[in-house]
């Protein structure tokens, strides 16, 4: 191991000196967490939970938070994309964006789900909107409530854990190297191909 602040050659590849401001470390860690947990409370269904009215609501405002602040991410994520233009890891960081990109419509989607069936938990629209908007919601209403039925909001979580997990693999393999952990080799080797 080498002394410390000074990189081995495997790591050198992978070093660029930060010669801007990085917010993305700071704030992808949020939605990670954030929707990470409304997977579980997704997928792990145990009737004495879903039964509470703050089950649905905290669901929820797991998801559509997350996905607001997944949003947030990819934004940082492209600033901080930025200072790794040309160095060997570009091809990793595609990758790494493609799979953010992915977890976020799966994620999204199911957010967007939540959000209407909040709405209509809470009355709906109301007799105050224009006839057309409310024969909109009520279509709107309908095809959600047979599209996401429960399982496929759990398959919808489950897609977004799976992206998820790769785009924290692949955001370790451009931070620390490919070879920092067997885990993070073994999906860098899949799907950068390095």
């Amino acid at each position: 191991m080498p002394p410390l602040g000074v990189l081995s050659k495997e790591r050198e590849a992978y070093y660029v000196p930060m010669t801007t401001y990085d917010l993305h470390p700071l704030v992808v860690h949020f939605p990670i967490a954030f929707l990470s947990f409304a997977t579980v409370l997704e997928v792990v269904r145990l009737k004495i939970l879903t039964r509470q009215e703050w089950y649905f609501y905290t669901k929820a405002v797991l998801l559509i938070v997350g996905v607001l602040w997944g949003f947030a991410s990819l934004q940082t994520g492209e600033g901080a994309a930025r200072l790794y233009q040309g160095t060997s890891i570009v091809q990793t960081i595609a990758v790494h964006s493609l799979f953010a990109n992915l977890s976020l419509i799966a994620y999204g989607m199911l957010a967007a789900s939540l959000l209407l069936e909040w709405i209509g938990r809470s009355g709906g629209l109301g007799p105050k909107f224009p006839r057309p908007i409310l024969r909109t919601w009520a279509v709107i209403s309908h095809v959600e409530r047979r599209i996401f039925s429960v399982p496929v909001r759990m398959i919808l979580s489950l897609m977004g854990l799976a992206c998820l997990m790769i785009v924290g693999a692949l955001g370790a393999s451009i931070v620390y190297g490919p070879e920092i952990d067997p885990a993070v080799s073994l999906i860098h080797r899949i799907f950068v191909g390095q």
